[in-house]
């Protein structure tokens, strides 16, 4: 399976349709609408199991139904669609790593993601994407062509986590959802209701230079932007 990274102009709103998804045929989509048709107990209830045919048919699906939240799965499957996750036909998923924060705190979380990635790189030889969810954490995501990091099952990537966490001080992480090969991420280029913010890529430089004051975090040096 060929991927590559989005390719956007910083994953704003405008950038929407020039954001290639790789393999989307295999992936497994979900919505938060404000529809009472999709509350339950007073709560809202995700509209998943959802597949689409193309890059092009997702955003009008999206710009036509205006959903509040969007997500994607980390995950490949056979039959993205499918009701029962058994039914999908797991093929892989992405390497993903969720941090989050205090509201106060989303500086130094975005120093952890920027440290992430370069021990990723560094120590593993896999290249990573940051991404800010649009509310109060980053998003570390590699979509690597290698099938051994593809099909790392939970425990492989909790030791990986585990790792982070010893070696080089990391406290930000996520393990549930991190290690959780099923897992539906934000999907960047659509907005954070909880915020009202749009998530995003962010590009290498602009991760650097947010974090010039941050030049060792958890033993790593990172070079000034």
């Amino acid at each position: 399976m060929k991927r590559t990274h989005w390719e956007s102009n910083g994953g704003m709103q405008k950038s929407r349709k020039t954001q290639q998804i790789p393999n989307i045929q295999q992936r497994e989509f979900g919505f938060l609408f404000p529809s009472r048709d999709f509350h339950r107990d007073g709560k809202r209830v995700m509209c998943r199991h959802l597949a689409f045919p193309s890059n092009e048919a997702l955003w009008e699906f999206i710009e036509k139904n205006k959903p509040l939240d969007c997500y994607i799965s980390t995950a490949y499957y056979e039959n993205p669609s499918a009701r029962k996750m058994n039914a999908k036909g797991w093929k892989g998923a992405d390497l993903y790593f969720d941090l989050d924060g205090d509201p106060d705190e989303l500086t130094d979380v975005k120093g952890e993601a920027v440290v992430i990635q370069y021990v990723l790189k560094h120590d593993f030889d896999i290249d990573s994407q940051l991404i800010f969810s649009g509310c109060k954490g980053y998003h570390v995501l590699s979509m690597t062509d290698d099938d051994k990091v593809l099909t790392m099952k939970s425990d492989a990537r909790r030791a990986v986590i585990d790792y982070l966490k010893e070696k080089y001080k990391c406290r930000f992480i996520d393990g549930s959802s991190s290690c959780d090969i099923h897992r539906l991420r934000r999907l960047p280029g659509t907005t954070n209701s909880k915020s009202g913010k749009v998530a995003y890529p962010i590009m290498e430089g602009e991760a650097c230079h947010s974090t010039r004051a941050s030049t060792w975090l958890g033993g790593v040096k990172i070079a000034n932007g």
